[in-house]
């Protein structure tokens, strides 16, 4: 397993702390829904924001971080 794909420090606890009633595989299960977002669907639907804001100049990392922030909230 390589680092990247390990989960950040203390998360694991913060999982447990937040959603003491989940059970482990509900907590997995919705690990392995957020893990099917892959970079190309952030990227695409990135560059859809930015073409629907008029291609502003110097926004690609608002626009990714937006894109990650909706597909994270469907999944």
């Amino acid at each position: 397993m390589s680092a990247s794909t390990l989960p950040p420090p203390g998360s694991v606890q913060r999982d447990l702390e937040q959603n003491p009633n989940q059970s482990w595989k509900e907590r997995e299960s919705a690990k392995l829904s957020t893990a099917s977002i892959t970079e190309n669907h952030i990227a695409v639907l990135a560059y859809s924001l930015w073409q629907q804001r008029g291609c502003p100049a110097g926004s690609a990392e608002a626009d990714w971080f937006e894109a990650e922030r909706q597909l994270r909230k469907r999944h």
